[in-house]
């Protein structure tokens, strides 16, 4: 049905999008405390952007991705995740990198995969990149912006999973027991992994075949086989979760569903979301934009599924910030009052103080008040012949219920001087 949106799809109404803005502005304001800047990136890139970053046996590459050839034979890609497209753009541009660049993004994604509660074929992201170092303490400042963006929520119940990979020097120990423990337990396997654990076995530690699963918890732990420099950075991200107090379980099995990892992996998981616990996840990669075809730069990050957090505050009945309500509503009375009224609202709007809007349903004004009314409307200015004849127009609080006649060349001012008091008392009831 064309009237009906596309599985996998929703629609983010009006009465939904004042969550999303309070989400996305906070994550904004976190970003820059923190010292990172916005970037955007196209919607869609050449697919091999992410057939090589992501890597060729992920889920993501062979089941999910949106790829279709443009009007000149080029293979485009609707983009599976954000950290690919950003290092592109970094090459391209040849952002500089000392002192660590820091970038934030938001927006959509796009997998084909079954849709379910928060898990959508387009979905949105937000989350950070850092590029130019390999601190440990940036590991951590990562994992610490986002904890402290969900606790400025007000989210309960999560805990955080922690693991190491290693780098490309240690990794192949690590792939070398995973192939044999994968050997030895083949038949229990799931028809995927055992097409693929040769090429990739990290990729059955994040099977979503409950056998793997389950299998996964038994095999090898790559913290067993990392080395020494490896084990040095990992503990000073250890440590440092410890000095600030960020609580984490060691997890063997988490390695991330994509191929650019190295070292400090990471998700946040929540109890409200039951089996599909994760909240947002990330880690390093500090060969990922060499891999892409740039100079070699270390970097970590993280992203964040705006539909799973949003989900969860609803889950735990926590209020998605102030709703934006319209402030005045001018209701002329008859076809000669229209003139007024527009050039009214014309000149309010043009001073950028308040929202307000004009009702066009010429019923009377009764019926005005009552619209104005329904949608939560603080103030209506009324503007009859009367009103016009006078040169004066009735203000009235419809909260209160009291009004008051103002000149035409005044209502301004004294629309202004209104909402510098509220102003005023709104701040002094959030301090």
């Amino acid at each position: 049905m064309i009237s009906k949106a596309p599985r996998g799809t929703i629609d983010i109404l009006p009465d939904k999008v004042e969550a999303w803005q309070y989400i996305e502005n906070l994550f904004r304001r976190f970003c820059f405390l923190y010292g990172y800047k916005e970037m955007r990136t196209p919607i869609f890139e050449h697919t091999e952007i992410f057939t090589r970053g992501i890597g060729e046996s992920t889920d993501i590459v062979e089941k999910e991705m949106y790829t279709f050839l443009d009007k000149k034979g080029r293979s485009l890609t609707l983009r599976p995740e954000f950290t690919a497209p950003v290092m592109r753009s970094i090459i391209e541009h040849s952002l500089p990198l000392s002192p660590p660049l820091k970038l934030f993004y938001m927006g959509p994604i796009f997998r084909y995969e079954r849709p379910q509660q928060g898990r959508y074929r387009q979905a949105h992201q937000l989350g950070v990149e850092v590029l130019g170092s390999n601190s440990p303490l940036l590991d951590v400042e990562v994992i610490d912006l986002i904890i402290k963006f969900y606790d400025s929520l007000g989210l309960k119940g999560l805990s955080v999973s922690l693991n190491s990979i290693g780098c490309s020097d240690c990794r192949p120990s690590s792939r070398n027991k995973i192939i044999d423990f994968c050997r030895n337990n083949l038949d229990i396997l799931c028809d995927n992994c055992k097409n693929r654990f040769e090429r990739n076995p990290f990729r059955i530690l994040d099977c979503k075949n409950a056998t793997c699963k389950e299998l996964a918890k038994s095999c090898p732990s790559t913290l067993d086989s990392i080395c020494s420099a490896c084990k040095e950075h990992f503990n000073t991200v250890t440590l440092y979760l410890d000095k600030i107090n960020i609580s984490y379980k060691l997890e063997n099995s988490l390695v991330r569903g994509l191929d650019y990892y190295t070292r400090t992996v990471f998700e946040v998981l929540s109890e409200s979301l039951g089996a599909q616990s994760s909240l947002c996840g990330g880690g390093r990669y500090d060969d990922l934009i060499e891999i892409l075809g740039g100079k070699p730069s270390p970097g970590v990050g993280v992203a964040a599924g705006i539909e799973r957090l949003i989900m969860v505050m609803e889950k735990q009945g926590i209020p998605s910030g102030k709703p934006q309500g319209l402030d005045l509503m001018i209701i002329p009375l008859g076809e000669s009052s229209y003139e007024h009224a527009f050039q009214l609202i014309t000149s309010i709007r043009k001073e950028n103080f308040i929202s307000a809007d004009l009702n066009l349903v010429n019923k009377g004004l009764k019926a005005g008040l009552n619209s104005a009314n329904k949608l939560g409307v603080s103030f209506a200015i009324i503007i009859g012949d009367i009103e016009i004849a006078r040169g004066e127009y009735i203000i009235r609080d419809l909260k209160k219920g009291e009004q008051n006649t103002i000149k035409i060349e005044d209502i301004i001012g004294y629309l202004k001087k209104i909402y510098d008091q509220q102003s005023v008392i709104s701040n002094q009831q959030s301090a």
